[in-house]
């Protein structure tokens, strides 16, 4: 399923660097929350690959 068009109204909102976290391969952003998921990859700029 695919949320861009709901992550893109998201990209306003700040998100804590608490809530980010990088997997080895550097490809990978894991947070608490779905709806983050885009945020953070705007974040730190990186590629978010689902499983």
């Amino acid at each position: 399923m695919h949320l861009r068009n709901r992550y893109v109204q998201l990209l306003s909102s700040p998100v804590p660097d608490s809530l980010l976290e990088v997997t080895d391969s550097g490809s990978k952003v894991v947070v608490p929350s779905e709806d983050w998921y885009q945020l953070a990859d705007r974040r730190v700029g990186l590629r978010w690959s689902p499983e």
